[in-house]
């Protein structure tokens, strides 16, 4: 023990002894096999789970993947964002502001909803009134030749918008959606663009009789909205004012959204409720107090909205009176009994069963139009993904094989006694239309797996509370089912799109069987060496970072002269390097030996994507050809994210998941026990095929008895200027940007000179230079 606390005084940041506790740690990596002695059954479920939880993503899929970053969902915590936050007022006029918000996004989400209806109806009015004209004077033909022919018409238009005019806009968004709240900035998902060409786009489907609904869309709707909204300002319409910009950033931008997805859920289904619960089961990340508040509200004022009008007005024709609201409550209660609770249950094990039937269905049929028409595309057309699949909620499937299943009962008992199913007593509850809420509740939970909301949705909708019990087994059991042998149908459609979703709990197979998260350690999966930089840099050196690398953040460190050290300080993202460096005060300069600090406002430095890439990208690359940018330097301190997330390496991998996943990060920096950088996680480090390909080669290094000490070895990390070097000591004459900056040859070339002993006290580490997108 003794010669273990000698070892940490000295420097080295292990914290295991060659002993014992390796050993237990090796054992510990290697998963657990099945017994012989289990059931055949335990071990066919154990085996199914495995098959379930292995990601088939080919090679060139997992690249696309990987391309894509995360988004912060809390703001930079810099200097620059103080300064911002304390300008816009106190914090009673701020909450005035936020409520005035949410009641906004409902009364707009309402009323979209309402437009739906309306124009779908006027559409279905115009052809079904001509058709019946024509069959009440016996001119059969020409009503089916009329309504072919406006079918045709309307699915025509339709098509034209989505594959002409707006691309993006295909399918039923929810996929999108679903990704961005997840942490994924997916391109024109949330523009107005968006939202007239998807509007217009289901108005004409719907009307052509394709067998589509509203319900499922209003999400993509209320989500456009919810962060069109809270902006208050669009490109589109030339409308930026600067009134609510205080919630003009990444986490109020997220929680506006999610307070629109229920809205749109809630006037699609009149169930405010479901929506609040769809919105919070497993669409976003990120659950507080604040949001539940916000988003109720949302969701009541949109579902009233939509009643109110939809009362008042049928094609937008106005019905002679306003105020009335839905009431479709049960005239007929029905008497339940305690033998419901068994067919609740079988009625769950069939919705799960067809509920993942439709879902492997659905990505089959999907695979086999790509697979017929992408010839249709040669020669090799570089084209968008769009995957196609249809996100509508349809309850109608289920209420059919539940309906079919009470009628069915009613007649194998009279086939079989003889005599006409009772209808008095405790034989009641046996009806065709509780055993029809029960299999639409089954089939639709067997679908999107979405227990609470489904059966909340599925409530509202009957307004029968009463019913309450039944649905919610026949909920449950259809998610244990379904889970057992497909993956949700909104998990198909992000496989499909190629985006890479974090699931709530990540399910990890290694070698044929489930692992466990807690046996791994942080730096197990994080990415090492990589690059850092310092606060202060020289022009030239923060441009060759951005030319010679494609990462998206790096960690900033700050040198402890004390022990001559440096350690981790925060982080500043490739975004916020580019705005700095194209600045007019950073161009303009050129005084060598002299320090700029930009004066950026907060908005200008807060953008997801450069707007202007090209005219950035040559600026930036204008700083590589003079030297006198050797000598001038840009202080970065106002602008570095003080606050930016930290673990140590040794922490626990499934708690680095659920860190990285609830706080929704972008970077998650990860060090030794001095605070000093050894490696980075971002999302792709956490997707599971990722962790699955490292932890084979990890398990793969203990079961081949490799050295423990190689085991956990780190590589330094490579700062912008590998050696300090001052204002003084910088020739304005030198025709390098940056005589300390290495690139890939020269940075081997040096590991290969570092000596390993060095390295294990050192503890510091660096990223493969494209290798990833950070």
């Amino acid at each position: 023990m003794a010669g273990v606390l000698r070892q940490e005084c000295r420097g080295h940041e292990r914290r295991e002894s060659d002993g014992s506790l390796t050993l237990s740690r090796r054992s510990s990596l290697v998963p657990p096999t099945l017994k012989s002695e289990r059931s055949r059954l335990a071990r066919r479920l154990s085996a199914l789970a495995t098959k379930q939880a292995k990601q088939n993503f080919s090679e060139q899929e997992q690249k696309t993947i990987s391309k894509f970053s995360s988004l912060n969902y809390a703001p930079t915590h810099s200097i620059v964002f103080m300064r911002w936050l304390s300008s816009h007022g106190g914090y009673s006029l701020v909450q005035v502001q936020r409520w005035f918000l949410c009641i906004m996004i409902g009364l707009v989400t309402g009323f979209v909803a309402w437009l739906l209806k309306q124009f779908t109806q006027l559409l279905l009015s115009f052809k079904w009134n001509r058709t019946k004209a024509f069959i009440e004077d016996s001119y059969l033909f020409d009503a089916w030749g009329w309504n072919c022919a406006m079918s045709v018409l309307f699915v025509a238009i339709s098509s034209f918008l989505v594959v002409v005019i707006h691309p993006p806009a295909v399918g039923g968004g929810t996929p999108e959606v679903i990704a961005f709240l997840n942490g994924i900035l997916v391109h024109d998902a949330l523009r107005m663009k968006y939202l007239l060409v998807k509007f217009l786009s289901l108005v004409f489907s719907v009307a052509g009789n394709l067998p589509v609904g509203t319900q499922g869309p209003l999400i993509s709707y209320g989500s456009i909205i919810g962060a069109g909204v809270g902006d208050f300002r669009s490109k589109a319409l030339g409308f930026n004012p600067n009134l609510f910009s205080r919630f003009r950033n990444s986490e109020d931008r997220r929680e506006f959204t999610t307070a629109g997805v229920a809205a749109g859920v809630a006037a699609g289904f009149n169930a405010p409720v479901g929506g609040l619960l769809f919105a919070m089961e497993d669409l976003t990340s990120f659950w507080g107090r604040r949001i539940a508040w916000q988003t109720f509200i949302c969701a009541t004022i949109a579902t009233a909205c939509a009643q109110l009008l939809n009362k008042a007005f049928e094609s937008f024709v106005f019905q002679g009176s306003f105020g009335r609201l839905d009431n479709n409550a049960a005239r007929k209660p029905i008497e339940l009994h305690i033998a419901c609770i068994i067919v609740a249950i079988l009625m769950g094990l069939m919705g799960g069963i067809l509920g993942a039937i439709f879902t492997r269905l659905n990505s089959m049929v999907i695979m086999s139009i790509y697979g017929t028409f992408l010839p249709l595309g040669f020669p090799c057309m570089e084209l968008k993904l769009n995957a196609e699949s249809n996100n509508c909620l349809h309850e109608i499937s289920g209420a059919l094989f539940g309906r079919a299943f009470g009628i069915a009962a009613q007649s194998i008992f009279t086939s079989v006694t003889g005599e006409a199913i009772p209808t008095e007593g405790i034989w009641l509850w046996i009806d065709p239309g509780l055993f029809a809420i029960m299999g639409s509740a089954s089939f639709l939970g067997g679908v999107t797996r979405l227990t609470l909301a489904t059966s909340v949705i599925i409530i509202e909708m009957s307004s029968n509370l009463d019913l309450i019990i039944p649905i919610m087994i026949t909920n449950f059991i259809a998610k244990l089912m379904a889970d057992s042998l497909a993956k949700p149908l909104f998990v198909n459609d992000l496989d499909a799109k190629l985006l890479p979703f974090l699931a709530q709990e990540p399910i990890i197979a290694v070698n044929d069987h489930i692992v466990n998260l807690e046996l791994y350690k942080a730096r197990d999966v994080m990415t090492s060496p990589v690059w850092t930089i310092r606060s202060c840099e020289t022009i030239s050196a923060l441009a060759k970072l951005l030319i010679e690398t494609d990462h998206e953040g790096f960690p900033v460190v700050k040198c402890d002269e004390s022990a001559g050290t440096e350690l981790a300080y925060g982080m500043i993202t490739r975004t916020e390097l580019y705005v700095i460096l194209c600045s007019s005060e950073v161009y303009d300069e050129t005084g060598p030996g002299t320090t700029v600090t930009p004066d950026i406002s907060y908005d200008e430095l807060s953008v997801d994507i450069i707007h202007d890439p090209e005219t950035a990208i040559e600026r930036v690359r204008s700083y590589t050809r003079f030297a006198v940018h050797n000598s001038i330097f840009v202080d970065l301190e106002p602008f570095i994210n003080i606050s930016a997330p930290k673990v140590d390496e040794d922490y626990s991998l499934h708690r680095t998941y659920q860190i990285f996943r609830t706080l929704g990060l972008r970077h998650l920096i990860v060090i030794d026990i001095h605070n000093q950088v050894v490696g980075i996680i971002t999302r792709q480090d956490l997707l599971p095929f990722y962790i699955q390909r490292r932890l084979e080669q990890r398990i793969r290094l203990v079961t081949l008895d490799s050295d423990p000490d190689d085991e956990d070895t780190v590589l330094p990390a490579i700062t912008v200027e590998l050696s300090v070097v001052s204002k003084q000591e910088v020739d304005p004459s030198e025709s390098h940007a940056n005589p300390a900056f290495l690139s890939d040859a020269r940075t081997e070339e040096a590991l290969r000179n570092v000596d390993s002993d060095s390295l294990r006290s050192n503890g510091r580490s660096i990223v493969d230079l494209g290798n990833t997108m950070l």
